[in-house]
């Protein structure tokens, strides 16, 4: 299905939540579409007895998900899905001013593309890279916009800004994103340390990463095994991968500005879009079947970047 059915191996767990400390049973399993593992828990105390507490959909090779279901409930309001209307406009009717008015059909028939222009779009889809688009560089800042969807969901748009740092390797690197809601997540894998906090110091607290020898963390390792782009993937030396994957399979446009890859562990597809001279990314999608599809458009690009700002805040001088 277009959701990837979920195969369960084993359920009926008993265990006890790790968020909440309450009794739940557990059910694990795999999505069929792509092999993602699946691990759901729910409330053995709720009126049912099956009320979610958390789910958990591992993408080894994209975005792995751990969702915590607080205050769950069975019984809505009627007015639940009304639209606010002192905030948003009514929508639009089926016919607006400027709405286009029908037309009669035109006797001529329109003609496809020229013998010689056919031949140099299917030579220019056949094309292959085998270096893929160009590298990011090291160092860069943007302005990023996500609209984050899958199958039964639209997860709407996530606006964040993004520094990072990945001059001596993703071992190494280091990231800064900000989200809409000024909460920063500040990644620094050469201590291994993530740094949570909100607006310029408030609520901060610490996680660790865990160790590329298989070290515990709070944070798993495949953080400091690429380097970062929120929603998205770069290239890592130079090459578009995910967790020291084998790489993409490329085809490029004609244009040289448009790429579209496909990796086959995790059957990931990806579209990047370059500017003019080929060097600044604009947009991309990634999307595998049966999960996430992200789309990343990247606004405010820039490669001067101040080392100062990776400092984390003054809260952290006591915690680390």
């Amino acid at each position: 299905s277009a959701g990837g059915d979920v195969t369960w191996t084993e359920g009926g767990i008993d265990d006890v939540s790790a968020i909440t400390g309450e009794p739940v049973q557990v059910w694990r399993g795999f999505q069929t579409e792509n092999n993602n593992p699946v691990e759901l828990a729910v409330a053995v105390n709720s009126p049912e007895g099956n009320y979610p507490v958390s789910l958990s959909v591992q993408s080894p090779y994209w975005m792995t998900i751990d969702t915590y279901f607080a205050s769950f409930n069975t019984t809505l309001e009627d007015d639940v899905w009304e639209i606010p209307k002192p905030l948003c406009p009514d929508p639009p009717s089926a016919e607006t001013k400027g709405s286009p008015k029908s037309t009669t059909a035109s006797s001529t028939t329109p003609t496809g593309p020229t013998p010689k222009a056919a031949a140099a779009a299917e030579a220019a889809a056949a094309a292959m890279s085998s270096s893929g688009p160009n590298p990011f560089p090291a160092t860069f800042g943007a302005y990023l916009t996500t609209n984050i969807s899958q199958a039964g969901y639209e997860g709407g748009n996530v606006v964040t800004s993004i520094m990072a740092d990945c001059t001596d390797g993703p071992a190494n690197q280091i990231a800064k994103t900000t989200y809409g809601n000024f909460h920063t997540v500040l990644v620094d894998c050469t201590q291994r340390l993530v740094y949570n906090y909100d607006l310029d110091g408030i609520d901060c607290s610490l996680q660790t990463i865990g160790g590329p020898d298989g070290g515990a963390g709070d944070i798993d390792a495949r953080v400091c095994d690429s380097c970062a782009l929120p929603f998205g993937i770069r290239d890592t030396a130079g090459v578009y991968e995910t967790d020291g994957a084998s790489g993409f399979e490329w085809t490029v446009d004609d244009d040289g500005r448009s790429y579209s890859g496909s990796q086959s562990l995790g059957d990931l597809e990806m579209h990047i879009v370059f500017d003019q001279d080929g060097t600044t990314p604009l947009y991309e999608t990634v999307s595998q079947p049966g999960w996430q599809r992200t789309t990343v458009t990247i606004s405010n690009w820039t490669t001067d970047v101040d080392s100062a700002l990776f400092a984390p805040p003054v809260c952290f001088d006591g915690l680390r």
